[in-house]
C-alpha cells in the first residue's frame, strides 16, 4: 500500500452494515415536508468526519467504539426521529419529503486495507476524506460510518443529505479547508473536519442532469429451500481488480403496449425467480476474516432494485462520452452489494436499465450471460482448478504490482485519453472484413481480427517515428478455448465468473505500416491463438495462488513502454434485451469504475443489440488516434448520435479536441 496521495490505491472494506431504529415505541409514523428554504440549493450529501488517533490502553479499543455507537444510536434517534426515516418524493408535487416510519439509520463498520491515518493527505480534504466514505442510498437520512485504520486510529463518518451550493471543482479545495476543534472521547482527543461531498448532479450539454431516486428495495430469491453458504472466489476472479462494473441498456419510449410502470412491474416480478438461479447475486461481498480475500456470503440478503427518474431526455445525453454520462445516471450502491438493478426513466418516455455488480464476481461475458438468461432456466456453475504449482517466469513480467510507483502521474492520465462511442455499420464491417481477408482462397477475417488490424495500422501511422514499436493487446474469453479437460470445458459453457486471459504482441511500427491489411489480420489471429490456453489458465491459477495477498495488474495496461491499445469483444451474437414488452434496447454499453492511474488505450466491441448487423465500439484512446479514425476515408468508425439511436430530438453537438 502507498500512502497519502496514493490513497486511491487502497480502499475501505465493509465489515458490517446494519439499520438502527429508535428505542421509543410511542413515536408515531408521519411525513415531514421540507421547508421552502430547503428547496433553494441542490440536494447533496454532506459528511462530518471525526478522526481519532490510536487508543491508549486502558481507555478503549475499536470494538468498544463500535459498541458505544450501537448502544447510543437508538436513544439518539428518539430525539432526532427524522434521521431514522427515508427521503422520498411527493407523488403529486414531485418535491422531497421525509417519511418518518422508523426505517432506521445506517450503522456501517469498515476497515482500511493497510493504510495508517498518518499517511493521509490532510491538505486535500475533499479528495482524501471522500475516499474514506462508503456509498449509501440517496434516500437514507443518516449513515453513521466507523472505520478503523492500520496501526490503530479510526474515523467516525456521519452522512446526511444536506442542501448546499454547487461550487466549481477547481475552487473546492480553496473553499473547503480542514479546520480542527478540540473535543474529547474518554481520555482521547480528536480532530473534527467537515467535508462536503460532490453531489449527484452533472452538466450534460450545458444542462443539469439530475437523477432522483423514486424507490429502492431489496429483492430476495423466492426459493426458500436454498441454504445459506459462503462462496469463495476463484483465483481467476482475483486477477481483475475489485471494481464496480455495469451493463447499461438504453431503451426508447416503450410501445403502446407498455409504459415505464410496466417495466418496473416486469422486473419486480421476474427478479425473485431469476435470483433462484443466480443465488450468489442475492448475497453480499465480504472479506474473509483470516485471509482478507473476497468471498460471497450467500444468505439471500437480496439484490437491489432501484427506480429513479432523470430530468432530461435521452436525446440530450452526450453519447460521444457515453461512459462519463452513464456514470452520472448510475446511482451509488454499496461495495458489498452483489447486484443492483437500476431502472431510470427520462422525460422523453425512454429509460435505462443498468445491471450493476463487481468485477470480482464476473467478467463481461458473464454479465451478458446473466442478462441473456434473465427470463430463462439457468443455474450458476462454479469452476475449481487445483493449483499444480507451475513456475512461469513470463507471468512475472506480464503482471505488475498495483501501486503508485508503477503508475503514471494523475495529470498524465487525465490528459492522455479521450472518450468516444463509435458505431461500425453492417456494410462498413463487411467491406473491412473483405479488405482484411486473403481473397477467395483463404479464411475470411473475423470482425475482431479485421477491426484489430485496422486499429493497429492506424496506431502505427500515429506513432510514426516517435517510437520503434507499438503493441496490441487483447482480453480473450477462455470459455471456448479450454478443450483438454472435458469436465472443465463443459462447466465453462454457462460459467459465471472471470475466465479471461491477456494476450500482448509487439511489432515494429514500420513493419505494421508496410504490411498489407490481410497480413496484419493474420498476425492478430496468430497472436490470439498462440497461447496453449489449457496450460496458460492453469499457470494463471498457480501464479495467483502464490501472489493472492497482493494486488497486481497486467503490465501493458499501465501505459509505460510502447503504446498498447487493449481490445475486448463480446459475442458476435447480439444481446437479447427484450424482457417481455416487445422492445429491444437501442444500444448496450459496458462501464466500469477505474481504480488505478492507467494510460493505455481501451476499446470494447459488441454487436448492437437491435440486431441490424452494426457494431458498437466504446473507446478510450489517445487524441491523435481518435483524429485519424475520424478523418479516414471511407469512415469505418462513426460517431454514435441520438439520431443514430432512434431518439427523436435534434443532435447535440460535442466539441472535439
Amino acid at each position: 500500500m502507498t500512502g497519502a496521495n496514493g490513497y486511491q490505491d487502497s480502499h475501505v472494506r465493509v465489515t458490517s452494515r446494519r439499520l438502527v431504529t429508535v428505542s421509543e415505541s410511542t413515536i408515531k409514523p408521519h411525513v415531514v415536508a421540507v421547508a421552502n428554504l430547503d428547496l433553494l440549493p441542490h440536494a447533496m450529501p454532506v459528511s462530518m468526519i471525526s478522526i481519532y488517533p490510536n487508543s491508549k490502553p486502558p481507555a478503549t479499543d475499536f470494538d468498544a467504539v463500535v459498541a458505544a455507537f450501537e448502544s447510543g444510536l437508538p436513544c439518539f434517534l428518539n430525539h432526532f426521529f427524522l434521521f431514522a426515516g427515508r427521503i422520498t418524493t411527493n407523488s403529486l408535487s414531485g418535491l422531497p419529503e421525509v417519511r418518518c416510519n422508523n426505517q432506521g439509520a445506517e450503522l456501517v463498520v469498515g476497515e482500511s486495507c493497510g493504510v495508517a491515518l498518518a499517511t493521509l493527505d490532510y491538505g486535500t480534504t475533499s479528495q482524501c476524506l471522500h475516499r474514506i466514505e462508503l456509498p449509501f442510498a440517496a434516500d437514507v437520512a443518516l449513515s453513521v460510518q466507523v472505520v478503523s485504520f492500520a496501526f490503530g486510529g479510526s474515523t467516525g463518518v456521519a452522512h446526511q443529505p444536506f442542501a448546499g451550493r454547487r461550487e466549481r471543482p477547481e475552487l473546492q479545495r480553496l473553499l473547503l479547508p480542514l479546520y480542527t476543534l478540540q473535543a474529547s472521547f474518554g481520555d482521547e482527543s480528536k480532530a473534527i473536519g467537515v467535508n462536503i461531498s460532490k453531489h449527484n448532479m452533472a452538466s450534460v450539454n450545458g444542462s443539469n442532469l439530475r437523477v432522483r431516486v423514486v424507490s429502492r428495495r431489496l429483492v430476495k430469491a423466492s426459493d426458500s429451500s436454498m441454504e445459506p453458504h459462503v462462496l469463495p472466489v476463484s483465483n481467476l476472479d482475483l486477477l481483475p481488480q475489485s471494481m464496480q462494473t455495469s451493463l447499461f441498456c438504453i431503451y426508447a419510449k416503450p410501445p403502446s403496449t407498455g409504459d415505464f410502470e410496466s417495466v418496473v412491474t416486469a422486473f419486480a416480478a421476474g427478479l425473485p425467480s431469476f435470483l433462484n438461479h443466480f443465488f450468489p447475486l442475492a448475497g453480499r461481498i465480504a472479506a474473509n476474516p483470516h485471509s482478507g480475500l473476497p468471498e460471497v456470503h450467500c444468505s439471500n440478503q437480496g439484490a437491489e432494485l432501484v427506480v429513479g427518474e432523470a430530468n432530461v431526455t435521452l436525446a440530450s445525453l452526450d453519447y460521444g462520452r457515453a461512459c462519463s454520462t452513464l456514470s452520472q445516471i448510475k446511482l451509488p450502491y454499496s461495495q458489498d452489494v452483489a447486484l443492483s438493478v437500476q431502472l431510470v426513466s427520462f422525460r422523453c418516455g425512454g429509460f435505462t436499465v443498468a445491471w450493476c455488480t463487481n468485477h470480482v464476481l464476473m467478467d463481461g461475458s458473464s454479465m451478458r450471460l446473466v442478462k441473456f438468461f434473465y427470463f430463462g432456466s439457468f443455474r450458476v456453475r462454479f469452476l475449481h482448478m487445483d493449483p499444480w504449482m507451475y513456475n512461469s517466469a513470463s507471468l512475472h513480467e506480464a503482471f505488475t504490482p498495483l501501486d503508485k510507483r508503477h503508475q503514471v502521474n494523475v495529470l498524465t492520465t487525465q490528459q492522455s485519453m479521450v472518450e468516444r462511442l463509435y458505431y461500425i455499420d453492417a456494410s462498413a464491417m463487411a467491406r473491412l472484413r473483405d479488405a482484411a481477408s486473403h481473397g477467395s482462397g483463404g479464411a475470411r477475417a473475423t470482425r475482431m481480427q479485421a477491426i484489430s488490424a485496422y486499429l493497429w495500422k492506424a496506431l502505427a501511422s500515429v506513432v510514426g517515428e516517435a517510437d520503434e514499436c507499438c503493441r496490441m493487446a487483447w482480453w480473450v474469453d477462455g470459455r471456448a478455448r479450454l478443450t483438454k479437460m472435458p469436465k472443465v470445458s463443459d462447466a465453462l459453457t454457462n460459467y459465471i465468473g472471470n475466465v479471461i486471459a491477456f494476450v500482448v504482441r509487439e511489432e515494429s511500427v514500420q513493419d505494421i505500416l508496410r504490411t498489407p491489411l490481410p497480413d496484419v489480420a493474420a498476425m492478430v489471429r496468430e497472436a490470439i491463438a498462440a497461447p496453449a490456453y489449457d496450460e496458460h489458465f492453469q499457470e494463471l491459477v498457480d501464479w495467483v495462488e502464490k501472489h493472492k495477498t497482493k494486488r497486481y495488474i497486467d503490465t501493458a495496461s499501465i501505459g509505460l513502454g510502447s503504446p498498447a491499445p487493449r481490445i475486448t469483444a463480446s459475442s458476435s451474437v447480439p444481446l437479447d434485451t427484450d424482457f417481455g414488452l416487445g422492445q429491444k434496447a437501442t444500444v448496450t454499453i459496458m462501464t466500469a469504475t477505474l481504480i488505478a492511474r492507467l494510460c493505455a488505450g481501451f476499446v470494447h466491441l459488441a454487436p448492437r443489440s437491435t440486431g441490424d448487423g452494426s457494431w458498437i465500439a466504446n473507446a478510450f484512446i489517445w487524441p491523435p488516434l481518435a483524429a485519424v479514425l475520424e478523418s479516414d476515408e471511407p469512415r469505418i468508425f462513426k460517431d454514435v448520435t441520438a439520431e443514430y439511436l432512434g431518439l427523436s430530438c435534434p443532435q447535440v453537438l460535442r466539441g472535439r479536441l
